[in-house]
C-alpha cells in the first residue's frame, strides 16, 4: 500500500486543506522497499509517483522462494559436503549468491562477518575439492598417456615382427619353389 500526501492552497488555510490519502495499488511493493510518502504538491503541478513506477525487485537466488532468501537459508543449502561435480557446482553457485547478497547488504555486525567467514571457508573447501579433483584427473590423464605410448610402442614392435615374419615366409616360399624346380629338372 502506498501513501500519498496532497496539499492544496496556502499554509494559512484551515487544517482541512491538507489530507492524507491511502491508495491501493494492483501490484504490491516488495518488503525490501520503503513505503512511499510524497511531499506536499500544488494542485497545478501534482508530482505523484505511483508504486508501479518503482523498480521491480527480481529474485536472484537459486531457490524457488518468492524473494525470501536469507543468508541463513543459503548457508543451510551449502552445509552438506557432496562428491559430484554438479553438486559442487551448485554449492559454489549458492555460496557465490550468499557472498554477493552479503556484500550487497553492507552489514558490519559480527553475525554477518561470521556468516561471511563461514561462507569463505566453505568456498575454500570447494576450491580444495576441485583442486584435488583436477590433480587426480591430471594424474589419470598422464597415466593414460603413458599407457597409450607403451601400447603404441608394443603395436609398432608387433607390426615389425609381423613384417619380418612375412618377409621370412616369402623367402621360404621362394626357396621352396626353387627347390621344386631343381628337383623337377634333375
Amino acid at each position: 500500500m502506498a501513501r500519498y500526501q496532497l496539499s492544496y492552497g496556502d499554509d494559512d488555510d484551515d487544517d482541512d486543506s491538507s489530507s492524507e490519502i491511502e491508495a491501493s495499488q494492483n501490484s504490491e511493493i516488495p518488503s525490501g522497499y520503503p513505503s512511499e510518502t510524497t511531499p506536499s504538491h500544488s494542485p497545478s503541478n501534482p508530482d505523484i509517483t505511483s508504486a508501479k513506477q518503482l523498480p521491480q525487485h527480481t529474485c536472484t537466488c537459486t531457490c524457488t522462494c518468492t524473494c525470501t532468501c536469507t543468508l541463513d537459508l543459503l548457508l543451510l543449502q551449502t552445509s552438506l559436503l557432496t562428491e559430484s561435480n554438479s553438486d559442487q557446482t551448485a554449492r559454489l553457485l549458492a555460496l557465490y549468491t550468499l557472498y554477493r547478497e552479503s556484500r550487497d547488504e553492507r552489514k558490519t555486525n559480527t553475525a554477518s562477518l561470521q556468516k561471511l567467514t563461514h561462507a569463505l571457508e566453505k568456498m575454500m573447501d570447494s576450491i580444495t575439492w576441485y583442486r584435488e579433483l583436477i590433480d587426480t584427473q591430471e594424474r589419470e590423464i598422464s597415466e593414460a598417456e603413458t599407457n597409450r605410448r607403451e601400447a603404441e610402442k608394443k603395436s609398432q614392435e608387433m607390426a615389425e615382427k609381423i613384417e619380418n615374419l612375412e618377409q621370412e615366409m616369402e623367402q621360404w616360399r621362394i626357396l621352396w619353389e626353387e627347390s621344386e624346380r631343381g628337383a623337377g629338372g634333375l
